[in-house]
């Protein structure tokens, strides 16, 4: 059969691993936080806002049904 290769990884080395992955997984929320804020202002944009009221509401005004 094939030769066994001995691979020793140190706590060292795994907290190294974690820390970089860390880092990575905190840079690529960033950025999908940018660009979902980016894609939210331009949905909003391009959207037509609906007028609040045909009238104005007053006191003195009555509700048409």
């Amino acid at each position: 059969m094939g030769d066994q290769i001995d691979i020793k990884v140190s706590d060292e080395d795994i907290q190294k691993i974690i820390d970089a992955n860390q880092a990575g997984t905190a840079d690529l929320m960033a950025f999908y936080e940018s660009a979902e804020a980016s894609y939210v202002a331009a949905a909003e944009a391009a959207m037509p806002h609906p007028p609040t009221a045909a009238y104005p509401a007053s006191s003195d005004t009555i509700p048409l049904n």
